[in-house]
């Protein structure tokens, strides 16, 4: 059981043992979306799995759902970002708009890159053992880059590449599309900079898009009706992204941290 974005299953508040290790049925426990990586490669796909186990064990993963999260707030602050809902596919839209990332907000709480990271590693667990337990299940991805520029680049280069190597390397065929919209005219040097740190199915379900009729269309299409005006346009945010799958998450969140005696850090929202 789990949470719909009709309402927040009962389950979510009851005290269990959310722990979820990465298993499979295969004769050598490689987990399907591993083989397709590697395109039925056993060696490789046995490899990269093995070294997906190791990072999970390294930075406790399959516990992280059971542990509090008290600085939920303080990273949804940082930067806008959450779960739209679904698309008209029923896969989970969950959006980032990196280029509204507060540099001073995170200098103040002395979130360092690798801590921003582990928290999109938090959210998509939630995702894949909450929202969609199912091995095969797919998510549509909205990275706006309005608000991004040449210098917070520079400022969060370290946090893009360590971003970009985690979600390819240990959430592989995970994507139904990705969509990067807004971006600039000067953004294709970065790519190209990016680019090679994904794996070539990776890069296939990569999509980029100016905002332009061709963006507007191809929002539509992969994000139906769950589409923030102010994202459509490429301004900054009017307001923090919110969606009753959104809520759920955060209440998630809450109880198992309010399980431990705490209680989520109040950040004043701007």
């Amino acid at each position: 059981a789990g949470a719909t974005s009709k309402g927040v299953s009962p389950v979510l508040f009851s005290k269990q043992n959310y722990t979820f290790p990465l298993i499979s049925d295969d004769k050598d426990s490689i987990p399907d979306r591993y083989l397709k990586m590697t395109k039925g490669n056993r060696k490789k796909a046995k490899a990269a799995f093995e070294a997906t186990l190791k990072w999970r064990q390294e930075n406790s993963v399959d516990t992280i759902l059971s542990q509090p999260y008290p600085n939920l707030l303080l990273f949804r602050a940082l930067v806008p970002h959450g779960f739209l809902g679904r698309d008209p596919y029923g896969n989970v839209i969950f959006t980032l708009r990196c280029g509204y990332l507060d540099f001073d907000l995170m200098k103040k709480h002395s979130v360092s890159h690798n801590q921003l990271v582990m928290h999109y590693v938090y959210v998509l667990e939630y995702l894949w053992n909450i929202l969609e337990p199912s091995p095969d299940a797919v998510m549509t991805f909205v990275l706006d880059l309005s608000g991004v520029s040449l210098n917070k680049i520079r400022r969060s280069v370290g946090f893009i590449k360590q971003f970009c190597a985690t979600i390819d390397q240990h959430y592989p065929q995970r994507s139904h599309k990705t969509l990067i919209i807004n971006v600039p005219k000067w953004f294709g040097m970065i790519w190209r900079a990016i680019s090679p740190l994904l794996r070539d199915s990776t890069r296939q379900m990569i999509e980029l898009y100016t905002n332009d009729k061709q963006q507007t269309e191809a929002l539509q299409t992969y994000l139906g009706d769950n589409i923030p005006q102010d994202m459509m346009k490429g301004t900054p945010p009017s307001k923090l992204l919110f969606s009753s799958m959104q809520a759920e998450f955060e209440e998630f969140s809450r109880a198992r941290t309010k399980e431990a005696g705490g209680k989520l850090l109040d950040i004043k929202f701007a």
